[in-house]
């Protein structure tokens, strides 16, 4: 990355927490909220998710105002915290992926984006846009706010997602595929919500912010269609390993310089699989500890709102002074074949003292 990104506000509203203090002492504590969610399997067994704590309980008809509720608290919590004036800030708004799209009952993209505005009585720069890629789409929205803070058109950028799986149609789509948690399926996801955003910067444009962390640099590459989880075929790890070769490259920085990773595996045998390929096809560096942090064993499967989300825990993690090391990769693999790295660095990483043993929280 020509310029690093520095993170100027965070947000985020998920299962565990109405916040991001709350959403990163749960995690960090082990702790999660699956429950029943008032939904069905085909054969009327209750399905088991993260619901986020808020009323009214997810159905489908409310499943668009829900969307638009906790996206908008996220993004209050994030706006507020960089101290960024949104008519001069773009928001890259990552939402779920085509293939779960259902035209006669699903909303525009661009519809959503709006009536967030709406809610929050404001509006965004007019280059804000959604970007529908899925658990990758914030890291897209990093390579789209280096673009637009490098042309000046804005004064900061806001890129994270919102996203729900507990709905009567991303469940029946999911449960057709087998992909859902239940008795007697133990790999599988346990279907969650969340919505999670990050503001950044130019260096040069942070004046008296407080500096959460620094974007280095991004991957992204497209996955082979017949790898994908939407195909037939088997993991090969392929892309994921070419999106983090990408990122080190863009950062400048050797792969043994990396302390930990924060990955999207969520307990599904596709993503698991394909993750743990790519992992050991790309960390080859001899290191004492290699921790790992999975945020799904409190959170369940967030979709779009995992990227931010990863970034957000990692720099709580170095806030609290627990994170083992001051450079991290995350990692996210949509289902439709976009694979991401993001490669983030602590804001003080030169005064870093050396990582405690059992620092990381979750870690696998």
């Amino acid at each position: 990355m020509s310029r690093p990104l520095s993170i100027v506000g965070s947000g985020a509203v998920t299962p565990v927490g109405l916040s991001v203090r709350q959403t990163c002492a749960a995690i960090r504590a082990a702790l999660s909220n699956f429950v029943e969610t008032g939904f069905s399997h085909e054969d009327l067994e209750p399905v088991i998710g993260a619901m986020i704590p808020l009323r009214p309980r997810p159905t489908q008809s409310n499943r668009f105002s829900r969307l638009v509720a906790i996206a908008s608290r996220a993004l209050q919590e994030c706006v507020t915290s960089a101290g960024v004036e949104p008519s001069r800030t773009a928001l890259l708004l990552g939402v779920r992926e085509p293939y779960r799209v259902d035209p006669r009952r699903d909303w525009s993209d661009q519809g959503l984006l709006r009536a967030i505005e709406r809610r929050l009585r404001t509006r965004f720069h007019s280059d804000s846009r959604v970007i529908p890629e899925g658990k990758a789409a914030a890291f897209r929205g990093v390579k789209l706010s280096q673009d637009l803070l490098m042309s000046g058109r804005v004064e900061a950028s806001i890129f994270g997602g919102v996203d729900s799986l507990l709905n009567q149609q991303d469940l029946d789509l999911f449960d057709a595929k087998f992909r859902i948690k239940r008795p007697g399926l133990s790999r599988g996801l346990i279907p969650g919500e969340g919505a999670c955003f990050l503001a950044v910067t130019t260096r040069q444009l942070t004046q008296d912010r407080v500096v959460h962390g620094g974007i280095l640099g991004v991957g992204l590459v497209e996955e082979d269609p017949a790898f994908t989880t939407l195909s037939d075929g088997h993991p090969s790890g392929k892309g994921l390993r070419k999106a983090l070769n990408a990122a080190i490259l863009d950062a400048n920085v050797s792969e043994s310089q990396i302390d930990f990773r924060i990955s999207d595996m969520n307990g599904e045998e596709h993503a698991t699989i394909d993750s743990l390929i790519a992992s050991t096809r790309f960390y080859r560096s001899r290191r004492d500890i290699a921790a790992c942090w999975c945020p799904a064993s409190s959170l369940g499967e967030i979709g779009a709102a995992f990227g931010a989300l990863s970034v957000i825990v990692a720099n709580v993690g170095w806030a609290k002074d627990y994170a083992p090391g001051s450079l991290v990769m995350c990692e996210a693999s949509s289902d439709g074949g976009l694979r991401g790295g993001c490669l983030v660095m602590r804001p003080d990483r030169s005064a870093q003292a050396s990582p405690r043993s059992d620092a990381s929280p979750r870690s696998k």
